[in-house]
């Protein structure tokens, strides 16, 4: 048996769900995660009507769309706390159908183990470092052959639209995709089938998930979902993705920040 021979039986103690209940689990997630930023949102909003009258937050709110219109920093400001307020009300109904589903065995639902970062595997470092490599010639490739591709990814112009950047990109990013397709997603699917097709069906939907209207971000994308996966297979831990993610984001952000 080789280092890749891991049974699916392994898998499907954790008691995932099945055909069809996965895709439904998969829906509900991302319909209660936008919910659930829905009413946090509207929540502030009522303390604020609370704190200082109905009159006066609707001027506030009134304000702050306009801004919003005039000011790209506050546009960007307000874009960026969303897509925080959203990724992690993501990331908390993953956890929330895992603990449901799993009860005591939660964790083994979404990979939720230690990960000992020294791995020994000589290929999974290779892999690791294949993947960086291959963003870098498929960055350089795209910027010759299609220069609007630069566009893409571009930073926010205000300093504290920098920083939270910064918290979507090598946090909240890396933290509820690596819950919803490493984790709860490629579970369900190693459950049922070997590794080679669980890594390609969990990585299409990555890669659609940053579908964009020219289709090549999502092309670009598809090897590294595969790398993801097969990292989170070999070290058998989500926060080993999850790592490589976060830092994956992050040397890619560094990289915007000096235009390249």
């Amino acid at each position: 048996m080789t280092d890749l021979d891991i049974r699916a039986d392994d898998f499907a103690r954790a008691k995932p769900y099945g055909w069809v209940g996965l895709p439904i689990s998969l829906m509900a997630i991302v319909g209660l995660g936008m919910t659930v930023s829905a009413l946090v949102s509207g929540t502030a909003f009522g303390v604020e009507v609370a704190l200082v009258g109905w009159h006066a937050a609707v001027v506030r709110a009134s304000g702050l769309f306009q801004a919003m219109k005039g000011d790209p920093h506050a546009g960007e400001f307000v874009a960026l706390c969303l897509s925080i307020l959203i990724y992690l009300a993501i990331a908390l109904m993953v956890v929330t159908f895992a603990r449901f589903r799993g009860g005591a065995r939660w964790r083994d639902l979404i990979a939720w183990h230690p990960w000992e970062a020294r791995h020994r595997s000589r290929l999974f470092w290779a892999i690791v470092v294949g993947t960086f490599v291959y963003s870098l010639v498929a960055n350089e490739a795209l910027a010759y052959f299609y220069p609007a591709s630069q566009e893409w990814v571009t930073l926010p112009t205000g300093a504290w639209s920098v920083a939270l950047f910064f918290v979507v990109a090598v946090i909240a990013a890396p933290l509820t995709e690596e819950l919803m397709f490493r984790g709860w997603l490629y579970t369900g699917l190693r459950a049922k089938l070997s590794i080679w097709p669980s890594l390609v069906l969990s990585s299409i939907l990555f890669a659609l998930a940053h579908w964009e209207s020219t289709h090549l971000y999502a092309l670009v994308v598809f090897p590294v979902g595969m790398a993801l996966g097969f990292i989170r297979e070999r070290a058998g831990s989500l926060k080993a993705s999850m790592s490589f993610h976060a830092m994956y984001n992050g040397i890619a952000l560094v990289m915007l920040c000096f235009g390249r």
